[in-house]
């Protein structure tokens, strides 16, 4: 659970906490302790929060003892602001309610505020000490997580049907087999839950209703719920707010192959799905989805482009249907391994909306992953079938906003998949590469492809339609990883840039900025001629 999840009373369905109803803490802190006139009129609540994540930062979980004894042998200040915080004090674990006193102690300071649980029990003992200390206060228990053996799952499970009637977060983590959920519990435990998140643990899926937040996980060999049931488990879940499939989804050898007509989902945010590519198809078809929803599609197994093609088919089908405007995506992010003859090749094609790049010098992955709008994880048997492959992605994505171009691969760039990439992405205005990776072969080979005109190498044969040349505007070339046995890589790198830069200028389109993160080991000779012909557009730290 996330802060603000525990924080926003939203979330949790309760009002405010104890420490905005309470008149002793009406007036702010720094109102209080002011020791300084620069920062006034901080509520408490601001600062709560800040010593939450200064907190947090120390222990690797708010559930650990540490975590509730750091809060008890603070400071006066920060004391008095904590003891009257309910939410520091609402997270519970088996290992917080080992002690009977700690876990009364904490129970009182959290007041009325919605508690989450944490069980990773060893033996049933522990469970039972955890469910005497919050018998009296179950109706505030909200959020549930269990990591456990499937026996004690049951067990717990078992305990929870007992008038646990306030519970809205669930999570089940069956650690060594899968877990059938009787029916009996189910139909007291799973109605009326927000979140249900369930890996390696199956059962009736008629009584999944309304859900929020449904996050389903098993193994590739057992799976845990069939198509036809997802599709009744879909239906029945109109406001579905985040989707995600690892492992779970499988066919029943005896369930009919009926058309299923797409379940309406106007919520959704987050589809996430890992299986095999036919499985990802047929779910892909089970539902509408709006063209908002971030989708994260993860293929098991080697895909071709013809064994692609019915996954593509329902992506297009959701890009780009009737009656609404496609997203708008505004950078790609292309990772794939070298391919190596013999080897496949993991391919990653990541869409996102933000077209700020370099992102990588200041955003983090948060950043990237908030922004992803569409991404494909597959397995390529080979360097011709990632050429294949990405073609018709790019043609089903149909992206011709996006303008900021990321391309790392293990070693060099295949010189068909790069004229796949160049002849999809015509708008690109920005392109960003990495030192060690493809920077001397998609220099060499942009420059080929000015010259020629049809980027081919000497065994290619000739391509059927011209391609489309992208004018990039800006190059941003990350060093960072460069050492000295690098330096001729730099160098190689340095000399195809001033090329590159020529063959543009030559068609009249020259390419404005060049940016590297730092100053590469190259010859002085190649930095004055970036310089000459640049200008101020060449930005190189700790270059005078």
């Amino acid at each position: 659970m996330t802060l603000y999840q525990a924080y926003s009373p939203e979330e949790n369905g309760s009002g405010t906490s104890h420490a905005n109803s309470s008149d002793t803490n009406s007036t702010s802190t720094t109102e209080r302790f002011a020791g300084s006139g620069t920062i006034t009129r901080i509520p408490d609540e601001v600062l709560a929060i800040v010593f939450f994540y200064y907190a947090v930062s120390l222990h690797d979980s708010l559930y650990t003892r540490a975590w509730t004894c750091t809060l008890l042998r603070i400071n006066r200040h920060w004391r008095e602001l904590a003891l009257h915080t309910p939410i520091l004090w609402s997270f519970f674990s088996s290992w917080t309610l080992d002690s009977t006193d700690l876990g009364e102690k904490q129970l009182r300071l959290s007041y009325a505020h919605p508690l989450s649980l944490k069980l990773s029990p060893a033996i049933s003992s522990q469970i039972d000490r955890a469910f005497a200390i919050l018998e009296p206060h179950k109706e505030h228990v909200h959020d549930v997580e269990v990591n456990a053996e499937a026996l004690m799952i049951e067990y717990i499970s078992l305990r929870l049907r007992q008038n646990w009637k306030n519970l809205r977060h669930l999570s089940l983590w069956s650690a060594n087999f899968r877990h059938d959920m009787p029916a009996h519990v189910a139909q007291y435990l799973i109605p009326g839950l927000r979140t249900l998140r369930l890996i390696n643990v199956r059962l009736d899926w008629t009584f999944v209703r309304h859900v929020l937040h449904l996050r389903l996980g098993g193994s590739s060999e057992l799976g845990s719920i069939t198509i036809n049931a997802l599709s009744d488990v879909l239906r029945s879940c109109p406001t579905l707010q985040t989707l995600e499939l690892f492992d779970c989804v499988y066919r029943g050898l005896h369930e009919p192959n009926k058309v299923h007509r797409p379940a309406e989902l106007p919520q959704l945010r987050r589809f996430y799905i890992r299986a095999s590519v036919d499985v990802c198809a047929s779910v892909m078809g089970l539902m509408s989805l709006p063209s908002t929803a971030a989708i994260l599609i993860v293929v098991n197994g080697t895909t071709d482009a013809i064994c692609a093609r019915p996954l593509l088919v329902q992506l297009s089908r959701h890009l780009h249907a009737r009656g609404r405007s496609p997203p708008k995506l505004r950078s790609l992010q292309f990772i794939a391994t070298c391919p190596v003859k013999g080897y496949a090749v993991n391919c990653w094609m990541r869409f996102m909306t933000e077209s700020c790049l370099p992102f990588v010098f200041n955003k983090g992955a948060e950043a990237i992953v908030e922004t992803t709008q569409l991404e494909l994880r597959l397995v390529i048997p080979n360097a011709r079938g990632l050429r294949r492959v990405v073609t018709k992605a790019l043609n089903v994505v149909r992206a011709p906003n996006v303008e900021a171009l990321d391309v790392r691969f293990s070693t060099y760039m295949p010189t068909g998949t790069l004229r796949a990439l160049l002849h999809g992405l015509a708008a690109v205005r920005s392109i960003y590469l990495t030192s060690r990776t493809v920077s001397v072969s998609v220099f060499q080979s942009v420059r080929y492809l000015i010259e020629d005109g049809n980027l081919q190498g000497p065994t290619c044969a000739p391509y059927k339609k011209p391609l489309r040349l992208p004018t990039p505007q800006q190059i941003f070339w990350d060093t960072r990883t460069l050492g000295g046995a690098d330096r001729p890589v730099a160098g190689d790198a340095g000399r195809e840039i001033v090329k590159l830069l020529e063959a543009y200028e030559s068609m009249g389109m020259p390419i404005q900025q060049v940016l590297v993160s730092q100053r590469p080991d190259m010859s002085a000779q190649i930095f004055e001629e970036m310089t000459m012909k640049l200008g101020d557009g060449f930005v190189c730290p700790g270059l005078t």
